[in-house]
């Protein structure tokens, strides 16, 4: 699964999709009603929402890939993951957070993460 940023793209412009073996699928978890639910839930500062709202205004917007799934949600991570019965999923840039049904699949998550893992896990991890 792919954030759906820049480097997200130049990820999946790399990728051999040819040998059938990689699927692809597109984050498209609306970031902005994301971030004040964590806002309001206590998990991230008011700075860093104001931040990171800046941030998805002005980033542009790019289309996804050509024949790629767009997850918004865990429900549809889950559809997937029982429609295809992948070996492991692979998590670059993406900002779904993965509840316990996912998990409960039995199937490996990996999420590529931008700072150590526990100390610096979820949204917001740079800042901290």
């Amino acid at each position: 699964m792919l954030g759906n940023d820049r480097i997200s793209r130049m990820a999946y412009s790399v990728l051999n999709l040819e040998s059938g073996r990689i699927v692809v699928a597109v984050d498209r978890v609306p970031t902005i009603p994301r971030l004040i639910k964590l806002w309001k839930n206590g998990r991230l500062s008011i700075r860093l929402v104001c931040k990171m709202l800046l941030s998805e205004i002005k980033r542009p917007r790019y289309p996804a890939p050509q024949g790629c799934a767009c997850i918004s949600s865990n429900s549809d991570l889950l559809a997937l993951i029982r429609d295809l019965e992948p070996t492991q999923v692979l998590m670059f840039r993406a900002g779904l957070i993965i509840n316990r049904a996912v998990i409960e699949t039995g199937i490996p998550i990996l999420n590529i993460h931008c700072a150590l893992v526990p100390e610096y896990g979820g949204i917001g991890s740079i800042a901290r």
